[in-house]
């Protein structure tokens, strides 16, 4: 039982909804996410008028991945579309993937080409009964640093009839990012990837915060960690010695310094980060962030890069 190299089997992007998502982000409202609509498309984008919104599309980027259909399947793919507006704005639209494989098994190889998804999937009844939509998180660890992304997965059986399979998987997250104008300048450009980079340290300045929550309903560290990630201002999440939590927001002309202590401290600090792969890199340096703002009532949204720097025994980041 061979397998061959595959794309992703399904998109959640359909033309409308991308094109529902451009207008609005060209109007300043980046926040919008893309709703998760199926879309049959080798490249997960389909035909779109960008001469309508004055951008200039990339190729989308899909990784490929081959895999044993005894071993336990569980990859990374990403796909990724750069857009300008007319106005100098740049952008990536890009949709990062955790996916949980599974085989859909044939006693006989359907009509088609070798590891070329057909076009129509047999009845669940006929492969075996497809379980909800769970929750899941995904922990990737790196030297002693841990990085997170949460996201749905769609946990498909393993099935164990002997014959021809395809792999079957079910994209989880999309986001959107900014990126400076020397990045249009790359023909083939890399999407990003944001994450937090999560480790035993404290944070010596500044002493105040955004908020504080209290940790006396049981939140962990991580899931302190998980509500700074899922905010657009938060930049770093801190977990004191007294369990509480502390969110710290971007804020102009302001230096955050984080020292590395050890576990027997207890104290927990995440900050976010933009990375150029999926799996967290092995040493950390010198990192970009992509903060979103807001000013005052108006709704007017800007985006802020930020740099992480790395100093003998930890952090710093000047705003």
């Amino acid at each position: 039982m061979n397998c061959e190299h595959v794309h992703l089997l399904r998109s959640r992007f359909n033309s409308d909804d991308v094109m529902e998502f451009l207008r609005r982000w060209m109007d300043g409202n980046g926040k919008d996410r893309i709703s998760y609509v199926y879309f049959e498309h080798p490249l997960g984008f389909g035909p779109l008028d960008f001469e309508e919104l004055n951008a200039t599309p990339w190729d989308p980027v899909i990784e490929e991945t081959m895999m044993q259909p005894e071993s336990s399947i569980h990859c990374n793919l990403s796909r990724a579309m750069n857009i300008r507006q007319t106005g100098g704005r740049v952008g990536t639209i890009s949709q990062n993937s955790e996916i949980e494989f599974a085989f859909f098994v044939w006693e006989e190889k359907p009509a088609d080409e070798p590891g070329v998804i057909p076009d129509e999937l047999p009845e669940p009844e006929d492969v075996g009964v497809i379980p909800k939509e769970t929750e899941t998180t995904a922990i990737t660890t790196a030297s002693l640093l841990t990085s997170f992304q949460t996201g749905t997965t769609k946990k498909l059986p393993k099935l164990g009839t002997v014959g021809w399979g395809a792999i079957a998987g079910v994209p989880t997250t999309t986001a959107i990012t900014t990126t400076p104008n020397t990045f249009m300048s790359s023909i083939s450009p890399k999407p990003t990837y944001t994450k937090m980079i999560m480790f035993h340290g404290k944070v010596f300045s500044p002493t105040t915060t955004r908020v504080e929550i209290s940790t006396e309903d049981g939140l962990s560290a991580k899931e302190c960690i998980q509500e700074c990630y899922a905010s657009e201002t938060c930049i770093l999440a801190y977990m004191d010695t007294s369990r509480r939590c502390r969110f710290y927001d971007y804020t102009e002309r302001t230096t955050i310094t984080i020292e590395e202590t050890t576990d027997k401290d207890g104290e927990v600090v995440g900050f976010k980060v933009d990375l150029e792969d999926f799996d967290c890199p092995l040493t950390y340096k010198d990192h970009i962030g992509s903060i979103v703002t807001r000013t005052g009532n108006t709704g007017y949204v800007s985006l802020k890069i930020i740099k992480w720097e790395k100093t003998d025994n930890g952090w710093t980041m000047k705003m």
